[in-house]
Parts: structure tokens; C-alpha cells; sequence
């Protein structure tokens, strides 16, 4: 007999109230398939009457009354009242439909939600007791049935979820090489134990600034493994109220804001932090810069240093003239540290032209007569002008241990640094020329204004002026006096 069969105590039907009612015989309770054993056990005795379309589709909107839907209300007190079976089972909610805890035969009680999307019935899991309180859960399963009403498919939306990228994915799968493929460059890198990101030696610094902020911040912020998705403003706000210098600030909360931009976020969290509760804080700009007798004093702590000298203790420096021509350069020409550390003999034209890829893009830069002096007495042992002391592949990367020393030896400001030599080259530029003109010897990215007022400064009249500048600094490197050339 199929498990859907039913056997009768009697045969023949008996009408009561107009419905046709059977005599079952609870002995043969094991034919029935399980929904209807579920309602044979509610039948006390063998000889009951009992309708016959309710043992035919037990889920008949006729036989209300009959549910075996256990319900409760979900509160503390009764969740922790149910306790496990030999075998799982769920609990409703009287307050909202297909919201239901789930008992494991482990003790384990889970929030789940029952709804159909297109005729197709889902469960979407809200969370564990006692983790998930159960007024959460009846507020969660509203809001999965309201999303639901809305054509929506939050357990679909949850698969996708767990295929979506945290920030630390998605910075070093997608955004990074992003990044890369922008700037042109196949440079490739490698995570360390630590989770920095390292790049190979000798990479430009405009790449290995794109992960600084990475390696020395983001990566210990709290949303480091959050789906992206998942971060929000207040994520931001507190990740901007642990940085505490202004300029870092800034400057953290701007490559965050490129870091979402591309995301596909239709809202970037950093925008609406910065709308709401925090702001790019005001920041002075850098003043530092040497005067005239500072850079005399200089001067003179540069030649001996390209020398060699005895000092106090009673050991004899050695000579680097190599760092001094680098100190010089950056005061004739103007220009960033790192521009002159990478420059190459073949990045100079036969007209002393250097070409070379800046902090703002590619530069055509038109050096001075002093500079190109300097250059003509350094040897080609290499192809950077200013190659490693250890290694003649790579360029040098700092001379901040000698400028420590010239400082020392000049007694001029302690807090003037390397990259100040460009402010200076900059302020003597803008008093002799005036601001556009000196931005324009620096190389700066400029404004639409400047190009309109100054497109016709051409390569000639730069470099003329360029040299008067140097010229000038030439002049009190030498001591002060005016340098007189004879023919």
C-alpha cells in the first residue's frame, strides 16, 4: 500500500454538517505520508470522525483549525525555554509570518525567515541566539519581508554579499593595478607577512607613494576586512579622529575618496563623512626657507665636504662630492629631490634639455649653465648621473645624512630640510620675475590664469631667467662675491 493510501475503519461516508466525514483506524497511522501522520496524532481515539479533503491536502485553507504550527511570542524568557529534542525543530512567531528559531539537537537556536519571490520559496537566515536577540530578529525579518515586497531578494543579495571584495581585496586586486595601468607602468609587487605591500628596489616614487598611505595607515583601520559595501561614514569618522597630523589627515581622507570612487557605491562614505561630521583640516603652508648668509654658510660647509676634512674627534671625513653636486643642482634648477636623484645622462639632450617624468607629469626642463657645468666634470660610470654607492644599476635614493652634516657644519637653521632648497629657488624666483613666472621655472602644474597670462614665456626666456636665479645662488655659494667671467 503507497504511503498516500488511506484505510478505512468502515466504508461508506457519513454526513455530518453537510460534510463528508471517514472513520479511521489509527492502526494503520504508518500508510500516511508526514504531514498527515502530523494530524493522525491529533485524533485522540481510534473511532473519530474526521474530514476526508483534510487527510487529501492537509495544507487545504478548510482545515484552519487543525495546524500543527507550533507559535509563540519571541522573547527572551520564551526562546531560552525551548530546549533541544532527539531531532531539530522550529518554533513561529505570532507576530510576523514565516519568521521562525530553528532548535538544533546541538541546543543552538537560529533566527530564520521564510518568503516567496516569483513562486519560489527562500529561507534567509538572520542570526544565532543569543548573539541576535529575538525583538532584532522580529525586527529584521520586517525587514526582509518589506524588502521582499519591494521586488527584492535579500537571500540572493546575501550570495552575492559573500562574493563581494573587503577593502583589503579590493585595494590590491582591483584598486592598485587600477592604479598601475593609469600611470603606465607594469611594476609588480609582493604582501609580506605583515600584510604590507612591498615593491621591488629601485621602483619610482610616484608608485611607491601609492601604497604609503596603505602600508603606514589603512591597513590597521578597522573596516580593513569589511565588505566594501558594508563601510560606512562612521567607519570614516573613526578612522579620520586616529590621525592626528593635519597634512597626513588630508591626505588620507583624499586617497580614500579616490579609493571609492572607483567602487560602484552609489554614495562614497567619504563625501558624506566629510558633508557631515568631519572636514580637511587647515593646514600652514611650509615657510622654511634660507636667506642670503644661510646660504652663504652653506657654501662654504659644502666645500669642505667635497674635500674631505678633519673633524674634532680626530677622523677624517671623506670627501662626496657627489651629494655636494646634487645640493647644488637643487638650488640652481629648482627642482624636487627625487628629480634630480633618478636622472639619467640620456634624459639630457645635447641642447640641456632634461626630459623626465615628474611628481605632475611628464617635463621638458631646460637646465642652467650651472648645472650643466657640474654635469660636464661628473664621469659617465653609469646610466644615472647620480648613481648608488652600492650598486651602479640603480640611482641613489637619499643624501640626508650628508645635509645632516651640512647643516652642522653651517649652523643654519636645524629645520631646514633637503626639499626647502626648492622653496628657496621659488621665493628668490617670485621676487625677481614674480609668482607666475616662478611657477613656471619650478615646472608647476598651473591654472588655466597662469597659461592665459603666461603661454608666451617660451623655452628661450626660461631659461634666461632661470639663469639669472642661478646665477645669483652661484654667486653666495662662492662667498658673496660677483662672479666675473674671463675671456
Amino acid at each position: 500500500m503507497s504511503s498516500n493510501s488511506i484505510k478505512f475503519l468502515s466504508s461508506g461516508e457519513h454526513m455530518v454538517s453537510k460534510t463528508p466525514h471517514v472513520l479511521l483506524d489509527n492502526n494503520n497511522g504508518s500508510d500516511f505520508n508526514a504531514e498527515q501522520i502530523s494530524l493522525w496524532n491529533l485524533i485522540p481515539k481510534s473511532k473519530d470522525i474526521f474530514p476526508i479533503h483534510k487527510m487529501l491536502n492537509p495544507i487545504s485553507n478548510h482545515t484552519k483549525g487543525y495546524n500543527t504550527m507550533t507559535k509563540i511570542r519571541f522573547n527572551k524568557t520564551n526562546i531560552e525555554s525551548l530546549k533541544p529534542k532527539e531531532k531539530r525543530y522550529r518554533v513561529y512567531s505570532d507576530e510576523v509570518k514565516g519568521l521562525y528559531v530553528e532548535v538544533l539537537t546541538s541546543g543552538r537556536k537560529a533566527f530564520r525567515v521564510l518568503y516567496k519571490v516569483n513562486y519560489i520559496s527562500y529561507t534567509h537566515q538572520l542570526g544565532v541566539y543569543p548573539v541576535m536577540t529575538p525583538t532584532y530578529a522580529v525586527k529584521r525579518a520586517m525587514e526582509v519581508l518589506t524588502s521582499v515586497s519591494k521586488g527584492n531578494n535579500p537571500q540572493l543579495d546575501k550570495i552575492k554579499k559573500r562574493e563581494e571584495l573587503t577593502f583589503k581585496e579590493y585595494f590590491i586586486e582591483r584598486f592598485l593595478p587600477l592604479q598601475l595601468d593609469r600611470r603606465f607602468s607594469k611594476e609588480e609587487f609582493t604582501i609580506n607577512d605583515e600584510g604590507r605591500i612591498k615593491w621591488r628596489k629601485g621602483v619610482q616614487k610616484k608608485i611607491y607613494n601609492l601604497t604609503d598611505g596603505y602600508n603606514a595607515h589603512f591597513r590597521f583601520a578597522k573596516f580593513i576586512n569589511k565588505k566594501v559595501s558594508d563601510i560606512t561614514e562612521e567607519d570614516v569618522i573613526i578612522f579620520s579622529k586616529q590621525i592626528t597630523k593635519s597634512h597626513i589627515h588630508n591626505r588620507l581622507m583624499k586617497e580614500l575618496s579616490r579609493f571609492f570612487n572607483t567602487t560602484s557605491l552609489n554614495i562614497n562614505p567619504v563625501r558624506r563623512a566629510l558633508a557631515t561630521d568631519i572636514q580637511l583640516r587647515p593646514t600652514k603652508a611650509r615657510t622654511v626657507k634660507a636667506k642670503p648668509e644661510e646660504v652663504k654658510a652653506i657654501g662654504k660647509a659644502l666645500e669642505l665636504i667635497k674635500s674631505g676634512y678633519m673633524q674634532d674627534n680626530g677622523f677624517y671625513y671623506q670627501p662626496q662630492p657627489q651629494q655636494v653636486n646634487i645640493i647644488k643642482i637643487l638650488l640652481f634648477e629648482g627642482l624636487r629631490p627625487n628629480e634630480v636623484y633618478k636622472m639619467e645622462w640620456s634624459m639630457v639632450n645635447e641642447s640641456g634639455v632634461y626630459d623626465t617624468d615628474t611628481k605632475t607629469g611628464e617635463k621638458t626642463i631646460p637646465l642652467t649653465k650651472q648645472s650643466l657645468n657640474i654635469l660636464s666634470t661628473i664621469e659617465k660610470k653609469s646610466k644615472f648621473v647620480f648613481p648608488s654607492p652600492t650598486n651602479n644599476d640603480q640611482h641613489i635614493k637619499s643624501i640626508r645624512k650628508i645635509w645632516t652634516k651640512v647643516l652642522e657644519l653651517s649652523g643654519v637653521n636645524p629645520e631646514l630640510r633637503i626639499y626647502d632648497l626648492r622653496n628657496t629657488f621659488s621665493s628668490k624666483a617670485s621676487m625677481m620675475f614674480g609668482t607666475w613666472v616662478s611657477s613656471k621655472l619650478t615646472n608647476h602644474t598651473n591654472s588655466r590664469t597662469v597659461e592665459k597670462h603666461y603661454s608666451d614665456l617660451d623655452s628661450g626666456e626660461r631659461v634666461s631667467r632661470k639663469n639669472e636665479v642661478a646665477e645669483t645662488f652661484e654667486n653666495l655659494l662662492q662667498g658673496g662675491g660677483k662672479v666675473v667671467q674671463i675671456k
